[in-house]
């Protein structure tokens, strides 16, 4: 474990991230790049979190808390592919990309909660850490709606047909 960077997540890197161009002519971060940016940032904030209720967990000896281990490592697997998710929404700034990637943070980012949940049940320990971690769920669903509200329909078919 890297005790200098809890989160596991590597920082944000504007370089790689959709810009747009102002009237000047320079290119700046466009308004759904910033509004990524604060989600991801607050997503590091809660991975540090998760890291310190569920990497205790799982060093634990499995065969005597196997359930617990369980979910423990199924949230810290989420919790990283959230972070991917957030990343690769913003890459190519195409709509039916940020969109797919919105569907599955949303549904990550609700399981872990109620993973967490269950592990509270689990173990009472983890109450007062998981009142905490729901209030910082509760900052990134608001950052969420705020990123989703910037999405603008592009003329990309989704072949799919899932968001048309």
């Amino acid at each position: 474990m890297n005790i200098d960077h809890l989160s596991d997540l590597p920082d944000w890197d504007d370089k790689l991230r959709q810009m747009s161009d102002d009237d000047d002519g320079e290119w700046l971060p466009g308004t759904t790049g910033l509004a990524c940016k604060a989600l991801y940032e607050q997503w590091q904030a809660i991975t540090f979190l998760l890291n310190g209720i569920v990497l205790p967990v799982i060093e634990k000896d499995p065969a005597t808390q196997a359930f617990e281990t369980d979910v423990a490592r199924s949230i810290l697997g989420e919790c990283h592919l959230v972070g991917g998710k957030i990343v690769k929404s913003e890459v190519g700034g195409l709509y039916i990309i940020r969109m797919a990637n919105a569907a599955v943070i949303r549904e990550y980012a609700r399981g872990i909660t109620a993973s967490l949940l269950l592990m509270v049940e689990e173990n009472a320990e983890h109450r007062k850490y998981a009142a905490v971690i729901t209030e910082e769920m509760e900052k990134f669903r608001q950052l969420f709606i705020a990123w989703v509200a910037t999405f603008e329909r592009d003329d990309v078919k989704d072949d799919w047909e899932l968001f048309v």
